[in-house]
């Protein structure tokens, strides 16, 4: 594996491990339910890597499932 193959892998997901520290926006258009923890290694990867969902894609699965 070359150095640069290890930047283009490792720093996008350092970045979002610190920028997952933030907290997030309060829009008012769209609240989905929180899921729920199965455990606490999943609670610990939500916690980290939470950021990487798409929020449009968490909207439309929300209007597939609710209507």
């Amino acid at each position: 594996m070359s150095f640069r193959c290890l930047i283009v892998d490792v720093v996008p997901v350092i970045f979002q491990v610190v920028a997952n520290l933030a907290p997030d926006h309060k829009a008012d258009a769209f609240s989905p339910s929180p899921a729920d923890c199965t455990g606490k290694v999943d609670c610990t990867i939500r916690l980290f890597l939470d950021g990487f969902h798409k929020w449009d894609a968490r909207y439309f699965v929300y209007i597939a499932e609710h209507g």
